[in-house]
């Protein structure tokens, strides 16, 4: 039997919807993707005369390469365990590695881990056509949304004009995007004026709160610091501020008063640093970040986090979080959390 494009695509959904899921295909790590797993588990298993497959992950954009009767089409594997249908795609500077695909197709699974679903739930679709944003981590990134209404692509042409442009042609395209979202240069626009960081204190509140957030889960271990027997709060904001400034292009005069400005926290009758205010304060907004991390965020909050030399599993990033909040309340709070009766400095935060 021949199959087209889309009955192969078809047929893998049906496979993986159908597939009772072990924790192998939704373990991710840095190295690891469940989902891939299970992709190229499904697919030795499948053997049509007409279609080749390759696999290509890694770097490589995009995962898998599909050769139907001689045309060359790709695949993006693409993933969640929240049962969400949005996550960020690819880098709008990463290059496809060829030009000669009739079309690149998102694959996309979703499974609920918490409601301990067992099979993944399948959609597919032309890349182009979920290309719903382009948003900011450390670079500009495609933002995916499977039940979007309406692509940054007007049509197919529109995406792969894009896939062949230079770096500079993608700037301009990217400065287009993202000015039509918002009023305040981003970092990496190239334009002819001069642009000037944005004052912190003029941002929105929430967008303020969101970025203290971040911080908190980024350089806890450079905000926990104290000094001396008494464990007064030594914060260090040298790494927040070049963060602030590179990746957001915002700026305070300021960087500490953003998260204490000096002061002290009572719990328990006994005096913490302010910091810890922070802490508490900001704790849903970690929780809801560390919930919809993009990759880059995740990789930039593990290479922190690991500079402590502590053992984390890499699988669950809250949990891996508290893990690393109670090593430092240890490290720089022991004598203020035994005098408040306390052993773990997340059960005064969360």
């Amino acid at each position: 039997m021949s199959y087209s494009i889309n009955e192969f695509l078809l047929l893998l959904k049906e496979k993986i919807e159908s597939t009772e899921i072990e924790e192998k295909y939704i373990k991710s790590t840095n190295s690891y993707n469940g989902f891939e797993k299970l992709f190229s588990d499904l697919t030795k298993e499948i053997n049509i005369e007409n279609i080749s497959i390759t696999e290509n992950y890694g770097h490589h954009f995009p995962d898998i390469d599909i050769l139907i009767n001689n045309v060359k089409y790709g695949i993006e594997l693409k993933s969640r365990t929240d049962g969400s249908w949005i996550n960020n795609g690819g880098s709008v500077f990463e290059s496809v590695s060829s030009q000669d695909y009739k079309e690149i197709y998102l694959l996309f699974g979703t499974i609920n881990k918490k409601k301990k679903e067992i099979n993944y739930k399948v959609a597919f679709a032309p890349y182009w056509t979920v290309t719903e944003n382009i948003k900011v981590t450390h670079k500009p990134r495609y933002f995916i949304n499977m039940n979007t209404k309406k692509s940054i692509f007007e049509k197919k042409e529109d995406y792969d004009k894009i896939r062949i442009m230079t770096e500079t042609e993608k700037n301009s395209y990217v400065q287009k995007i993202l000015k039509e979202n918002t009023n305040k240069a981003q970092w990496y626009i190239t334009e002819s004026e001069e642009i000037l960081p944005t004052l912190i204190k003029d941002l929105e509140k929430n967008k303020i709160h969101e970025l203290i957030a971040e911080m908190l889960i980024l350089f806890p271990n450079d905000l926990l610091k104290t000094i001396g027997s008494q464990e007064k709060g030594k914060s260090d904001y040298t790494r927040i501020t070049k963060y602030l400034i590179s990746t957001y292009f915002f700026y305070s005069p300021s960087t500490r008063d953003l998260f204490s400005a000096g002061g002290k926290y009572t719990y328990n009758n006994i005096d913490f640093p302010k910091i810890i205010h922070q802490f508490k304060n900001h704790a849903p907004k970690i929780i809801d970040i560390l919930k919809n991390q993009s990759s880059d965020f995740k990789e930039l909050a593990y290479k922190n986090w690991l500079e402590e030399n502590i053992n984390l599993n890499n699988e669950n990033i809250i949990e891996d979080y508290k893990y690393l909040l109670n090593h430092l309340g240890k490290k720089y709070l022991s004598n203020t959390l035994k005098k408040a009766k306390e052993d773990k400095i997340t059960n005064i935060i969360f």
